[in-house]
């Protein structure tokens, strides 16, 4: 009878730690990119990722990008990586505060569709959400 129970253990720790992740996709495509693009990788620890898509209503996205950097009180934050097509896209009193990449062939957007400003929330090496931030919707909360 022990036998029998410690194989269900097993069988169910075994379901518990393969289940399949809801951004499994998303994460082996986006870790390729940055290790392709930045020589990175998803860290371990919790990390975001602002993306700023090419399509976009750029007063829209000033707009977003100030409103996110106002979020941090003046503070340098390392635990967030914007990631642009174009630099002149991101607001100076951001670039101050937050670590930013440039990739002016933005291949982010051939795996994630995206417009205006998408933010990547990734922990554990993963991928664990992806939001699009809309026009009236600045509810992202680091």
């Amino acid at each position: 009878m022990n036998r029998v129970y410690f194989f269900v253990i097993i069988i169910f720790a075994y379901l518990l730690t393969s289940c399949n992740h809801r951004y499994k996709v998303e994460t082996n495509a986006f870790q390729g990119y940055l290790l392709e693009t930045f020589n990175e990788k998803i860290p371990s620890e919790s990390h975001e990722y602002i993306l700023i898509s090419q399509f976009q209503c750029s007063g829209c996205v000033q707009r977003t990008l100030i409103d996110i950097s106002n979020k941090f009180n003046g503070k340098q934050n390392d635990s967030i990586t914007v990631i642009t097509f174009d630099l002149d896209k991101v607001p100076e009193i951001l670039k101050k505060k937050v670590t930013v990449l440039l990739d002016e062939d933005a291949k982010y957007e051939h795996f994630l569709s995206i417009a205006n400003v998408a933010i990547v929330k990734t922990n554990r090496g993963q991928i664990i959400d992806i939001k699009i931030i809309n026009l009236d919707d600045i509810e992202w909360q680091h």
